[in-house]
């Protein structure tokens, strides 16, 4: 699908598309860039087709994941000396 310039026709691959590309990291709005469509076709996409609506849930879960891994204060490192605030 992303080798589809700005199309706005949905098929059940946009589904895989979308859960990888939030899988890797992306927001709705870069994998909506990603995929060669607006966040518009997106929000419409999921209005029109649970499935896809479904598929967008898991990928946000993806998110919400590693953004947990990387923001969890066993990831910060300690200081080594202490940071005046001005």
């Amino acid at each position: 699908m992303a080798n589809s310039k700005l199309t706005t026709d949905y098929s059940p691959e946009a589904c895989d598309e979308v859960v990888a590309l939030m899988g890797a990291g992306h927001t709705l709005t870069g994998a909506a860039g990603a995929m060669e469509i607006s966040l518009e076709t997106i929000n419409r996409w999921m209005d029109e087709h649970e499935e896809f609506r479904d598929a967008v849930s898991r990928g946000r879960l993806h998110v919400s994941s590693s953004l947990k891994g990387r923001c969890s204060p066993a990831t910060i490192p300690p200081l080594s000396s202490p940071v005046a605030l001005v």
